[in-house]
């Protein structure tokens, strides 16, 4: 059987849920290696040096990835920032609901699922943005990223970023000057100035993403930006114009918080918040289902205020899981389920929620929910 890790995901540092088959070119699964080796060099690699013009082009990373309910349900909206080439293969077709989406611009509404049959592959390049939503069911698949040659594997880079960035891309230098604002390392250091140089060409060419990083340089005031609360607020609102769901929760945020030079502001940060949830962000439905339950710039609706919580729980936001698993534990706006309750603190727990181990550990001892089990609680 496979071993999964559940290290930090690179786009939204939820447990991955992943298996490697092949790390640096190397095959490290010996006992998949003859059933994958086959498919990867005399099937994929030589499609995609065709396809795409890429004649050095080799697979760098293999790996599965798995979406159980009391796990993983989505893996947002992103570009792969590792691989000029991306190939997926669904391994278990007609399990799930949902699944592999592309979503070309920020709004939810231009999201459309990939349907994949038993045998397909679906293969794209770096600037697509997609990602995945399982909408019932259980979901396996098999993901290989392609390098442009041996050297770009070994030595972990992205050279094409550089060369699409320089091109005019949008896209790449949006992604570029998000890995040159955090160092996320493939070769490229930390350089917020370069970064904020990359993000308002992109910015100004009307890329959302872009827009929104540069509002929050401009918020915090890196890169040799100067920190100008209006300038941030603008670059969101136009981002957000475009469907960008973090904008809109940073526009949520600061006028929450009073943040950027404006007036603390709760019905306008509800408004945001409403946009945000029409995006299916999670966050945005934890914060409102929280404005809702406590009439917080909005009328008291405990009914949708609930719902909106259970949507963000089962999406995979932890803080919406121990909220959920909170109220069924205290009987207020949820009938007492102490079994409820322990399901949705472990959900939590193994993202890694302190408050939810906590309430999962004293569950544990106390046999409340779960058989009493003190090594658990430990």
């Amino acid at each position: 059987s496979l071993e999964f890790d559940t290290d930090p995901d690179s786009v939204d540092k939820l447990p991955t849920y992943e298996c490697n088959l092949i790390q640096v070119g190397q095959y490290i699964n010996t006992d998949l290696e003859p059933l994958l080796r086959p498919l990867v060099e005399d099937r994929l690699t030589p499609f995609i040096r065709q396809q795409f013009a890429i004649p050095e082009a080799v697979v760098c990373t293999a790996l599965v990835r798995r979406y159980l309910p009391e796990e993983r349900r989505m893996h947002p909206t992103h570009l792969d920032g590792h691989a000029l080439c991306t190939a997926v293969l669904t391994l278990n077709s007609g399990e799930f609901e949902g699944g592999l989406y592309v979503q070309p611009q920020p709004d939810v509404r231009m999201r459309r699922f990939v349907g994949m049959e038993p045998g397909d592959v679906a293969v794209h390049q770096f600037d697509l943005p997609h990602g995945v939503h399982v909408l019932g069911g259980r979901r396996y698949s098999l993901i290989l990223w392609f390098k442009d040659c041996i050297h770009s594997c070994v030595s972990n880079l992205t050279p094409w970023y550089e060369a699409a960035a320089a091109e005019g891309d949008t896209d790449a230098m949006a992604a570029l000057g998000q890995k040159l604002m955090k160092g996320l390392g493939m070769g490229i250091a930390c350089d917020p100035a370069k970064a904020a140089q990359l993000l308002m060409r992109a910015a100004e060419m009307g890329h959302p993403d872009a827009q929104t990083d540069l509002g929050q340089m401009y918020e915090l005031g890196q890169g040799n930006l100067p920190k100008n609360g209006a300038e941030a607020l603008r670059w969101w609102k136009l981002a957000a114009e475009a469907g960008d769901r973090e904008a809109m929760r940073l526009l949520a945020l600061a006028y929450s918080d009073g943040r950027c030079d404006l007036q603390q502001d709760d019905v306008q940060a509800t408004k945001w918040l409403e946009k945000g949830s029409e995006q299916q962000d999670p966050k945005c439905m934890y914060l409102l289902s929280r404005c809702y339950i406590f009439g917080i710039g909005i009328q008291v609706d405990s009914q949708k205020g609930l719902d909106l919580l259970r949507r963000s729980a089962e999406m995979g936001y932890p803080e919406a899981q121990h909220g959920l698993g909170t109220a069924y534990l205290e009987d207020k706006q949820l009938s007492k389920d102490l079994k409820q309750a322990a399901s949705w603190f472990l959900r939590a727990a193994l993202a890694g929620h302190a408050c939810a181990q906590c309430n999962l550990g004293s569950l544990y001892a106390e046999g409340l929910g779960l058989d009493k089990d003190l090594d658990q609680a430990r």
